[in-house]
C-alpha cells in the first residue's frame, strides 16, 4: 500500500522540512510508502530528509527510508 500526501493548493509551497517527522514515520508504518507532492524543492534534499531516516538512493534520485 502507499499514499500521497498533496501540500495545500492554492497556497504557496511549503518547505519539505515543516512535514513533522512524527507524522511521516505514522504514515510509512502504516502504509509502507508515503509520498509528498507540492512541496517546494529544499536547497539541500537529501539533507532535509535524513532526519527522516536512512537516505536511500533509486535510479530517478534519492528518498528517505
Amino acid at each position: 500500500m502507499f499514499i500521497i500526501a498533496r501540500a495545500m493548493e492554492g497556497l504557496p509551497a511549503p518547505s519539505i522540512m515543516n512535514v513533522p517527522r512524527d507524522a511521516i514515520r505514522s504514515l510509512v508504518l502504516k502504509y509502507g510508502v508515503v509520498t509528498l507532492r507540492g512541496f517546494k524543492q529544499d536547497d539541500d534534499f537529501e539533507t532535509a530528509t535524513e532526519r527522516w531516516g536512512d537516505v536511500l538512493q533509486w535510479p530517478k534520485g534519492t528518498f528517505a527510508a
